[in-house]
């Protein structure tokens, strides 16, 4: 199931939800309206045998698509298709951003939004290593430009709904098991191969060596550690994509989006100051300028 990228708007006209299929024009009538910007920032990198490469970004690209058709006055960017995917990097699939690229790519990008009008901005992410680069992303761009921009990342608004329904155990899913995989066979079932879904539980002392380190989606662990997953995990998958199951996905995707909702509505109502509401444009060169 595809999200539409129209919804229907006065008098029954379709609208676009997608930039890039606006004109100019639009654009500045949607920025001069007000308009909530959703940045969709995915990754490229294996999935297991079973799934796209492509899997990460055409998550966070489905669930903005579909945030922005139930609200109004929101325009979704062009996905970031890549992210910061060092762990990845043994699969010739992987197209990895460095953190501080990832980081420059995203300031670029919400400065020349902020540059235009722009005031709501919100990085609707995937894919685990995008956090930590985009928390900082908001941080840095409210301490020099003075815009409250905020990071989703979709899991955690149906993490709940998986830890309840889910079917494997601890350990089924870090990475291309029962849960993307899921949400895969829901959005798009023409591109799994479940007859190549495989599964490999996480246990983190014989994996990491430590039994603190994270196992699952749902038990994060206490400590963080690099490590190469073709060398823990010849086949990609951490987890148990073999029990998964779209309605399981539907109803993953479905809280995503419903949670993401109810957090924007509330960020776009709310009053953050003088510096979010200002029509005055920022100098381009003071966000472009690396000093």
């Amino acid at each position: 199931m595809k999200p539409q990228s129209e919804r229907v708007g006065a008098g029954g006209k379709k609208q676009s939800l997608l930039w890039q299929e606006l004109t100019n024009t639009e654009l500045e009538e949607a920025r001069d309206s007000d308009y909530l910007v959703l940045i969709p920032l995915g990754a490229m990198e294996q999935h297991g045998p079973h799934l796209p490469v492509d899997t990460d970004v055409a998550i966070a690209w489905a669930v903005a698509q579909d945030v922005a058709r139930r609200l109004d006055s929101t325009v979704v960017a062009p996905p970031i298709w890549w992210g910061y995917s060092s762990s990845h990097m043994s699969f010739p699939s992987t197209i990895s951003l460095r953190p501080q690229t990832l980081l420059a790519l995203l300031d670029d990008i919400i400065g020349s939004l902020i540059s235009h009008g722009f005031r709501k901005i919100a990085i609707v992410s995937s894919h685990a290593t995008n956090r930590p680069v985009g928390q900082l992303a908001v941080r840095e761009c409210a301490a020099r430009h003075g815009v409250p921009i905020l990071y989703l990342h979709y899991i955690d608004f149906c993490r709940k709904v998986f830890a309840d329904e889910r079917v494997t155990g601890i350990g089924g899913e870090m990475h291309g098991g029962e849960f993307e995989t899921s949400i895969q066979l829901h959005l798009h079932p023409e591109l799994v191969k479940m007859d190549l879904a495989v599964a490999d539980y996480v246990d983190p002392k014989r994996h990491f060596g430590i039994s603190s380190a994270g196992r699952d989606l749902n038990d994060a662990g206490n400590v963080s550690l690099g490590y190469d997953i073709e060398k823990l995990f010849p086949t990609g998958v951490m987890g148990d994509a073999t029990l998964a199951d779209a309605k399981l996905g539907a109803r993953l995707f479905e809280a995503a989006v419903t949670g993401i909702v109810t957090a924007l509505d509330e960020y776009r109502s709310h009053d953050y100051g003088d510096s979010a509401r200002s029509s005055v444009r920022l100098d381009p060169d003071s966000w472009q300028r690396r000093d």
